[in-house]
């Protein structure tokens, strides 16, 4: 993605709970191409979730396999105070069942590790809502 033709709105900002310090690195790599992104990040579960609750993110990208709270606990608990924040699942998990199963619990979007970078952009770049199940 160019982004000289930017789909991404300014003042998009985003929360990565991730607790592995090269995707981390990998992840805030990536949004430093795009002038209207910023990331924050938190490397605990609880880190996370307390961050969310000071901060008002347009999106909040979850690692599935944190070492303190599964990413799952973590979504539990973002639902109840951010029902509408389009939450992302950002995981090495590849398997049919581990993406329906990030699709039944109420991620927006279930990405895969290594991140796809354009594919990554173009989440972004639509709308998110929650799902309901």
């Amino acid at each position: 993605m160019l982004m000289t033709d930017n789909p991404i709105p300014d003042g998009t900002k985003l929360l990565y709970i991730e607790h592995n310090l090269l995707s981390l690195n990998l992840m805030s790599a990536i949004c430093s191409v795009n002038p209207h992104v910023t990331l924050e990040s938190a490397d605990t579960g609880p880190r996370g979730i307390e961050l969310a609750a000071k901060t008002r993110f347009t999106a909040i990208i979850v690692d599935i396999k944190l070492p303190d709270i599964g990413g799952y606990d973590v979504l539990t608990q973002l639902r109840k105070t951010h029902p509408n924040v389009p939450v992302i699942a950002l995981t090495a998990g590849t398997s049919k069942e581990e993406k329906i199963k990030g699709a039944r619990s109420g991620f927006s979007t279930y990405l895969t590790k290594p991140v796809n970078i354009t594919e990554f952009w173009e989440v972004l770049a639509k709308p998110l809502a929650p799902q309901k199940h």
